[in-house]
């Protein structure tokens, strides 16, 4: 459910994977299904309702929730057009408020926050008993991780509306999140009361049983969700998860391609594989499965981080440093990135540079680590390679020294050869006797 990791240094890495998990949230809620009829909560046509919505309107709307229902079995969304012919309808008949909350739905699928709430809100508004709508502004509150906010929605959506099993689903998600089984099991039973077919609320009784580690429990809540819906991805997600608690990472990975293969689109899945393969070191398959991760999250600095870990392992420190380049413009003080850094410097035979990156590493740390964390011991290794590389300056500036004084007295000797050699040649002639005249 949430991605993120320090990368720092082979010998470190299982524990960084711990670290890196827990510090961005980006939490999978579920989102209420758009209305595909025009009907009240209880089951009411808006005419029953009191509404006499224009035969236009209604039309309209057909069409639109014909477009969106092929485009959800394809799993490819045109949510421009969609959106223009929601608003269609409303332009026919601004009653119609099914409309304006499958707007609100369209715009959390895009993650845009604010305006889906705005929607929520209009269509609360105008029909106070809409609680699919009460229900997704607690599950907005949730991805924004304010889960105290979304439990007081949520609460107040099930208190309002008794026979809802949404509300109930995502307060038990919220309790299970909090490491609250006990409580989140039963507002999911309460929630499965109402609607035995209620995903949501089996959901989070598998992520309950799987925070307390009963994972013969998850197992049961499983078997029931196939009966609802034979290939639900989160099936195989959660028994995964289940999988790599009792340490079968290799089932696992089968587990989690299974939900891609599913949901092409499964954050949460795609973060597990990724990190099953960084774990193992598996850098050509990290590297993959890293990229699926940051074609649904782009900006995902653990990702990313990973990424760039993964083209070091696989000997291309220039790939490495690009992606840091990228980090540093999402966010330039990000202590691990610094580190890395560091390592890929030092790899790359900089010394210098690498140990700058280290003292960098230190700083933005503040402190906060430990005496004997390896960052210390690459200084010193650093620091070292440049004391040989010094060294051996010194010893190469040496041998040329005495290469060049060897030289230069053979060339001295060679000249006093030289020297001796002709002065020997000139006493030699002048003890030579002319020949005589007689």
């Amino acid at each position: 459910m949430n991605l993120s990791k320090l990368f720092i240094g082979r010998q470190y890495r299982r524990l960084c994977f711990k670290l890196m998990l827990f510090a961005c949230v980006l939490l999978a809620c579920k989102t209420t299904e758009p209305a595909t009829q025009a009907l009240s909560p209880q089951g009411e046509d808006s005419s029953q309702a009191g509404l006499e919505i224009s035969t236009k309107a209604q039309l309209l709307f057909e069409d639109a929730t014909k477009t969106l229902e092929a485009a959800r079995k394809a799993n490819a969304y045109d949510f421009a057009a969609l959106e223009r012919q929601y608003k269609a309808v409303l332009q026919a008949d601004s009653r119609l408020v099914e409309a304006t909350y499958n707007l609100g739905v369209l715009a959390q699928m895009q993650n845009r926050a604010a305006e889906a709430e705005s929607y929520y809100k209009e269509v609360l508004k105008k029909r106070p008993g809409f609680s699919a709508a009460a229900v997704n502004l607690g599950v907005l509150a949730m991805n924004a991780g304010d889960l105290d906010k979304a439990q007081s929605i949520l609460q107040a959506a099930a208190d309002i509306y008794p026979d809802d099993p949404e509300s109930r689903a995502q307060l038990a998600g919220i309790y299970a999140r909090q490491g609250d089984a006990r409580r989140a099991v039963q507002s999911a039973r309460e929630s499965l009361y109402r609607d035995p077919q209620n995903l949501s609320a089996y959901k989070a009784m598998m992520e309950a049983y799987l925070s307390v580690k009963q994972y013969s429990l998850l197992r049961l809540v499983a078997e029931r969700v196939k009966d609802v819906e034979k290939d639900h991805p989160d099936t195989s997600y959660y028994l995964g998860l289940a999988a790599l608690g009792e340490g079968k990472d290799a089932d696992a990975k089968v587990l989690l391609q299974r939900t891609l293969e599913l949901h092409s689109g499964h954050f949460d899945a795609a973060v597990e594989l990724a990190k099953i393969e960084l774990r193992y070191e598996n850098a050509e398959s990290a590297e993959v499965a890293l990229r699926r991760v940051l074609q649904m999250d782009g900006k995902n600095i653990p990702a990313l981080i990973g990424l760039a870990v993964s083209y070091s392992e696989l000997g291309q420190p220039d790939k490495a440093m690009q992606i840091y380049d990228e980090i540093d413009k999402l966010n330039p003080n990000q202590p691990e990135v610094a580190f890395n850094r560091g390592v890929v410097l030092s790899k790359k035979e900089e010394p210098e540079k690498a140990i700058g990156y280290f003292k960098k590493y230190i700083q933005l740390m503040g402190g906060r680590i430990v005496v004997d964390h390896p960052v210390y011991a690459n200084i010193r290794n650093e620091e070292a390679v440049i004391l040989k590389r010094e060294e051996d300056r010194r010893a190469e500036e040496e041998e040329k020294r005495q290469e060049e004084q060897r030289k230069t007295e053979d060339k001295k000797k060679k000249e006093e050869e030289l020297r001796k050699a002709q002065a020997d040649a000139k006493g030699g002639a002048a003890n030579v006797q002319p020949p005589s005249s007689k």
